[in-house]
C-alpha cells in the first residue's frame, strides 16, 4: 500500500460516524439572535458572519452555523442557501422563560450523539470522566481523535439545557417552569367568591379589582357576536360597579332614562334613590388599599340585597 493510500485510509478511519456539534448550545443560539435582531428573515452567510465580526469561511463560524443546524435552531434553505430561523430556534429566543426552557431541553435531544447519550444512560450514572464518557461517544460512532471536543460541547450543552441541574453524573430531563398567569381566565372572579364562601360563613377575600368588577370582565365573550342589547347591558352594569367601587364621578353618568339590567331589579338608573343608592355603597376609604370584599355583607339593594357574592345573575343576563 502507498503511503498516499494509507493516508486515506487513516482520514477514513478517522471520520465520525455519528453526528455532533464542536459548539456548545449557547454559541448556536447566537446564529438565531443574529438572524432575529436583523429583522428576522432569511440572511446569507456572510451576512450573518459580517455581523459577528467573523469571516463565513472561517473555522469558529462553521461551527457555529453547523452546530445551530444541528440542534434544529436554523435551517438552510434550498436553492438560496439562505439560513432561516425554524419554528424551535423562534421558541428559544422567546420571551417567555418556559417556553425557552422547553426549546432548550427539545434542541439538545435534536443532536443524534446526545440523543445516544440520553436513551443509553437514562436513569443511570453517567461513565466516568474523561476517559469512560469519552470511550461511549467513540462507542457510538465518534472518532478517537475527536472524542474530548465532542465531550467539551456535549458537558456544556448538557449544562445549558438544564440537563445536568441535579449534577453532572447523570442526565435527567429538565422540568418546564409553569408561568405565572398574567391575566384572568374565564370564571375566575367567580370561582374565587363561590371558594370562599364553601370555607367560611364570613370571609374576607382581597384582591386588586373589586369583586364585581372581575365577574363583569370575566363575561366579556372571547369571540363574536357580542349584540348591541348585551354589549349596553354589559356597559351599563360595568359603570354601576365603578360607582360602587371607586364612587360617582362628575359628569360620567348612566344614560338618561336607562335601566338596570333585570338582575338588578330593572329600577330607572337616573333617579335620586337609585344614585342615594350608589353613594351609599362607596368604600370605606380605610380598606380602598386592598380592595377588600366581605362575603358575609349583603349587596346594595339596587343588587337585590342579596350575598355580595357569587353575583346572582350574571351569567343569565348575557344569555340568549
Amino acid at each position: 500500500m502507498s503511503e498516499a493510500d494509507h493516508t486515506e485510509v487513516t482520514v477514513a478511519r478517522e471520520r465520525s460516524t455519528i453526528e455532533f456539534p464542536y459548539a456548545d448550545l449557547s454559541e448556536a443560539t447566537g446564529i438565531v439572535r443574529v438572524i432575529h435582531q436583523s429583522g428576522g428573515l432569511p440572511m446569507d452567510r456572510d451576512q450573518i458572519a459580517v455581523r459577528m465580526g467573523q469571516k463565513p469561511t472561517s473555522g469558529a463560524f462553521t461551527t457555529k452555523v453547523s452546530a445551530a443546524r444541528m440542534f434544529q435552531l436554523v435551517e438552510v434553505q434550498p436553492g438560496s442557501g439562505k439560513i432561516a430561523i425554524t419554528p424551535l430556534g423562534h421558541e428559544l429566543i422567546s420571551l417567555d422563560e418556559a417556553r425557552q426552557q422547553k426549546a432548550r431541553a427539545e434542541a439538545f435531544l435534536n443532536v443524534e450523539l446526545y440523543r445516544k447519550l440520553y436513551d443509553e444512560f437514562r436513569n443511570r450514572h453517567l461513565p466516568p470522566r474523561p476517559t469512560g464518557l469519552e470511550q461511549a461517544m467513540v462507542g457510538f460512532g465518534v472518532a478517537p481523535k475527536q472524542r474530548t471536543n465532542a465531550r467539551y460541547a456535549f458537558d456544556r450543552s448538557a449544562k445549558q439545557a438544564g440537563y445536568f441541574d441535579h449534577g453532572p453524573d447523570r442526565l435527567v430531563a429538565p422540568v418546564a417552569i409553569t408561568p405565572h398567569p398574567t391575566v384572568s381566565t374565564p370564571a375566575t372572579g367567580l370561582a374565587v367568591a363561590q371558594a370562599a364562601q364553601m370555607s367560611a360563613a364570613s370571609v374576607t377575600v382581597e384582591c386588586q379589582l373589586d369583586g364585581v368588577i372581575v365577574a363583569l370582565i370575566d363575561k366579556l365573550p372571547t369571540e363574536g357576536p357580542f349584540p348591541a342589547a348585551k354589549r349596553e347591558a354589559w356597559l351599563t352594569m360595568m359603570a354601576m360597579a365603578f360607582d360602587m367601587a371607586y364612587g360617582p364621578e362628575p359628569g360620567v353618568r348612566p344614560p338618561p332614562g336607562g335601566r338596570a339590567p333585570s338582575f338588578l331589579g330593572g329600577a330607572p338608573m337616573d333617579t335620586p334613590a337609585m344614585q342615594e343608592e350608589v353613594r351609599a355603597a362607596r368604600p370605606d376609604p380605610a380598606r380602598q388599599g386592598a380592595r377588600a370584599m366581605d362575603l358575609s355583607q349583603p349587596a346594595p339593594r339596587f343588587a337585590g340585597g342579596g350575598p355580595a357574592a357569587p353575583i346572582p345573575g350574571v351569567d343569565s343576563e348575557f344569555e340568549d
